[in-house]
């Protein structure tokens, strides 16, 4: 190709010529040029408006098959894996090149003969380049039928590079069978009915974590009726474990994400998995789970937790959980826990409303107490080991109805039944198990003690609300499911056990802008477990979540150590489908004309007039409510709605949320109202609070 320049000469003619060497050839004004010899020849090129520009090219003269063997010769032939996985790949491959590279060439033909094939490797992980591979082959080129050449040509063939693929994370409900492998990084995912999610051996399932309480975010796993198939193997255990370096933390702590739930589902399984850091490592409900050979360790409130289920806990470790090892409650049956390791920890093993098996256990230095049943529960507990249970008042295996541990009576409410339990004065060698206890990271310390880094109480003043008085830390009263305000006093119920009769304590707690200035105990024979209390102006009322029933009450005028409250059969009621299927409700208040109560599942506010609780109304809920709700000022109150505390009007049978404030501490269990505006109406009961 020729360039003329500059481009606005005014002669632009040029004069073509050639100079025959070794070779001979013509060339016309054009500057085509016709072969005549084989060999070396000159074209010059001369332009022609006197200045003396002169061009000039030797160029080489050869035959057809030269010329396409020489092309062939000098060609780089290559491709990449994606295009040639196997010899006859590579063959078209080269074929497609050759043929490409001699278009132009009418007089000659080819064929590819001789070949030679390494595949390539594609990169991975510890080798992201990978391996090229190599074709090798033979071209014959063809001139007619007595004229021909061949060319040894190789096609290198590039390795697709390992490249690190785009994370996904994963969150709401699946669609469809879901298998997870490697590291996964889970917001919160739901598991519905129909959906099988499987968790391969080796997985690490890394949950969003969240240690603040403003828009609280954390992620979780909701098993909703499908399955979750969760089988590692003794070299290669599944990881459920807290996210923290996707916000750059250093390090995990208790309660970073919620945990496991499993519902409805008796075809899930969790083997081999280590489940830690959670507010609850896994809590099963209308389910029965086998969790086997698995590590339950550093979870803020409970390790495993059970309402109306059937699970099986066997040969795993668990230990410094914050509550229990194990919480058993509300009607679980066939319980069995078998050879597993608990140390370190509050209490390993409650029971109430449950019965099951407790066998072959070694229990290994515990603050309290290694079991506790109450509520009517009947437990089997025998050939457990025991060591460094409690202070040396506890009773190391405990019937939470009699202070002395033992079963009073034959018509005692709660039985456990004992055999061939061991307590031993030297620490035991454990279990011995074919998995090891993962041990490069070590939390410190067991939830709800020293060094504990949990927020368990928030702001005393934010964007959404003030506190205005905190009170009870010191008063031994522990947390509880019920409260309410009435007559100048908060009241409530004791937790676990009564000191003046069968049931609970009823409490009537004095106070003034300092604290609680008198703590008043009255007994009662009929409370078993208390999860919403309100007052009519006439009556105290209290939603039993064991018994299934409201029961109405008055205390004496005059309360004294011995004062015992009394009820008769017409004052209580069954709460609305109680099936026996079903457990309890949680919340309880009255708006002026009739009582609230929650459905289990939270769909519904019941309106009930406690003098005809079968006529009964319905009032649709926008969201789930939390553990307790409160009248007050024409709304009723929720905790654990919309930011933390929400506020939902009702207009016939429709409630709808118009605003919530932020929560002031961790897990708040009741919530009750003062009747003063101005910001200054609520009280709370929480763990860090009464």
């Amino acid at each position: 190709m020729l360039w003329l320049t500059p481009s606005k000469a005014t002669d632009d003619s040029l004069t073509w010529s050639v100079e025959n060497g070794t070779g001979s050839a013509t060339i016309d004004q054009s500057g085509l040029i016709t072969p005549i010899e084989v060999g070396s020849v000159t074209v010059k090129v001369a332009a022609n408006d006197d200045s003396g520009v002169i061009g000039e090219k030797t160029i080489q003269i050869v035959t057809v098959i030269e010329g396409a063997t020489h092309l062939v010769e000098e060609a780089q032939y290559s491709a990449s894996q994606a295009e040639v996985e196997n010899m006859d790949e590579a063959k078209a491959k080269a074929n497609a090149l050759v043929q490409e590279l001699l278009e132009h060439n009418d007089e000659v033909s080819f064929e590819i003969t001789t070949e030679d094939f390494t595949a390539p490797v594609a990169g991975d992980v510890d080798d992201p380049n990978g391996s090229p591979g190599a074709y090798s082959f033979t071209v014959k080129v063809c001139a007619g039928e007595d004229v021909e050449e061949t060319a040894m040509l190789t096609m290198t063939i590039s390795a697709t590079p390992y490249t690190v693929p785009e994370q996904t994370i994963w969150e709401g409900a699946l669609s469809g069978n879901t298998t997870w492998s490697g590291v996964v990084q889970v917001n919160y995912v739901e598991v519905p009915e129909g959906v099988t999610l499987t968790i391969e051996p080796g997985t690490i399932v890394k949950f969003k974590f969240d240690r603040g309480y403003i828009d609280l975010d954390k992620g979780g796993l909701q098993v909703a009726g499908g399955t979750l198939i969760a089988e590692g193997t003794p070299a290669e255990q599944i990881f459920f474990t807290a996210d923290y370096e996707r916000e750059t933390y250093p390090y995990a702590i208790n309660g970073d994400w919620f945990g496991i739930t499993l519902m409805n589902t008796d075809t899930s399984i969790l083997d081999y998995t280590v489940v830690e850091y959670a507010e609850i490592g896994v809590e099963q409900f209308e389910s029965a789970v086998t969790i086997s050979n698995s590590v339950i360790r550093w979870n803020n409130t409970e390790g495993l937790y059970a309402e109306q289920s059937s699970p099986t806990i066997i040969n795993n470790t668990l230990y410094q959980n914050g509550y229990h090892e194990i919480a058993l409650e509300q009607f679980n049956t066939n319980v069995l826990i078998e050879n597993n390791y608990f140390r370190d920890g509050h209490v390993g093993v409650h029971f109430e409303n449950s019965g099951g098996t407790v066998r072959g256990n070694v229990f290994d230095t515990y603050k309290k107490h290694a079991l506790t049943a109450g509520m009517d529960s009947e437990v089997t507990v025998q050939g457990n080991t025991l060591y460094a249970i409690g202070d040396v008042e506890d009773v190391p295996i405990l019937n939470t109805e009699d202070p002395d541990g033992e079963s009073p009576t034959d018509e005692s409410i709660t039985q456990i039944t004992k055999s061939n339990n061991t307590e031993v004065s030297s620490e035991p060698a454990g279990l011995s198990f074919d998995y090891t206890v993962p041990t490069d990271y070590d939390l410190g310390y067991r939830p709800a003690t020293e060094g504990d880094e949990y927020l368990y109480v928030y702001d005393a003043i934010d964007s959404t609300r003030e506190v205005t008085q905190t009170m009870g830390a010191d008063t031994g009263l522990g947390f509880g499911w019920a409260l309410h305000y009435y007559d100048g006093y908060l009241w409530r119920f004791s937790i676990g056990d009564g000191e003046y009769g069968e049931g609970l304590d009823f409490i009537r707690i004095t106070f003034n802008d300092t604290g609680i200035t008198e703590v008043t105990k009255m007994g009662t024979d009929w409370v078993v477990n208390p999860r919403g209390l309100t007052h009519d102006g006439e009556y105290f009322y209290v939603n039993d979540f064991s018994e299934k029933k409201i029961y109405r009450f008055s205390p004496p005028d005059v309360i004294t150590k011995d004062t015992k409250i009394e009820i008769t059969e017409d004052d209580w009621i069954d709460i609305p489908n109680a099936d026996e299927d079903d457990g309890g409700t949680m919340g309880l208040t009255y708006d002026g004309e009739n009582l609230l109560l929650p459905s289990r599942d939270q769909s519904v506010l019941y309106r009930i007039d406690f003098d005809d609780p079968t006529n009964f109304t319905e009032i649709t809920l926008p969201t789930t409510l939390g553990n307790d709700i409160a009248w007050h000022d024409g709304h009723f109150w929720s905790v654990a709605s919309g930011k933390g505390l929400g506020k939902f009007e009702i207009n016939g049978n429709q409630a709808t949320m118009v605003g919530s404030i932020y929560p002031v501490a961790y897990d708040a269990w009741a919530i009750t109202s003062n009747g003063e505006g101005g910001g200054r109406g609520t009280a709370l009961d929480s763990p860090e609070d009464l």
